[in-house]
C-alpha cells in the first residue's frame, strides 16, 4: 500500500497516526508540506517503518524556512519532480508545474 496525502500544511500527526495503524510501504507527499522543522524530524517517528517522498507545491517556497525545511532538509533527495522511480514495486512519475515563486529567481 502507498498512502498518497495532500496539503499538510505543516501538520503530520494524522499521517504518522495512519503510517502506524496501516504500515504502507510508502508516504508520498503532494505538496504544501511547509514542515514546522527539517522534513526528516517532523517524520522521524515513521521513517524506519515506510519510505517517504514528496513532490512540492506552490506554498513549499512560501517562506525562507518553507523552502530550508524541505530542501535543506535530509529527505530532499526524495523529491520527485521529474522522475520515475520504483516505489513498493510500482513505477511512480512526477512532472509538477507550480506558479514560479520570487524566491525561484533568487535561488
Amino acid at each position: 500500500m502507498i498512502l498518497f496525502c495532500g496539503d499538510t500544511h505543516g501538520q503530520f500527526d494524522h499521517i504518522i497516526e495512519a503510517v502506524d495503524a496501516h504500515r504502507p510501504a510508502a508516504v508520498i507527499f503532494l505538496g504544501n508540506l511547509q514542515p514546522q522543522q527539517p522534513l526528516e524530524i517532523e517524520l522521524a517517528s515513521i521513517l524506519g517503518k515506510t519510505e517517504v517522498w514528496f513532490i512540492h507545491g506552490n506554498h513549499d517556497t512560501d517562506s525562507d524556512a518553507d523552502y530550508d525545511h524541505l530542501w535543506g532538509s535530509g529527505l530532499a533527495d526524495r523529491n520527485l519532480h521529474g522522475r520515475v522511480v520504483v516505489i513498493a514495486g510500482l513505477r511512480i512519475a512526477c512532472l509538477l508545474y507550480t506558479s514560479p515563486s520570487p524566491r525561484d529567481r533568487t535561488r
